[in-house]
């Protein structure tokens, strides 16, 4: 156990020593936002044109995504448990659990996705014409 937890914390940190440089070199440019009472306030803020159903729809996308990774991370561990287990009942039934866990976690998502891009899709028809 002390091995995997000494390999997966060298893995992290090399992967953090070529992510972290990348974060650090970004170049940040704010732009100034200016107000006219007469014009558009959206002009400035280079937020676009989006309104607050297409905005809500981004972001039950993005939490949508997020989750899917999660579901990516589940099913990679369970698979690193399984691999490892070496024939051991306990360890293969507790990778199994993780694995079909995992793939019902990936229904409720995708489900949720449908049902999120049906209702989004309806919605933004009905409230265009």
């Amino acid at each position: 156990m002390k091995k995997i937890l000494f390999s997966t914390g060298i893995t992290l940190a090399l992967c953090a020593m070529f992510i972290v440089p990348m974060a650090i070199h970004a170049q940040y440019q704010p732009t100034p936002v200016t107000f006219d009472p007469g014009s558009n306030v959206q002009q400035g803020s280079q937020l676009g044109n989006v309104g607050p159903v297409e905005m809500t729809a981004n972001v039950i996308n993005v939490a949508l995504g997020v989750l899917g990774l999660f579901f990516l991370v589940l099913l990679l561990w369970g698979g690193f448990i399984w691999m490892n287990s070496r024939g051991n009942e306990e360890e293969t039934s507790k990778a199994k659990k993780i694995i079909t866990g995992a793939v019902i976690g990936l229904a409720i998502i995708l489900t949720s996705y449908g049902l999120t891009y049906y209702i989004f899709e309806n919605l933004v028809n009905s409230t265009s014409r």
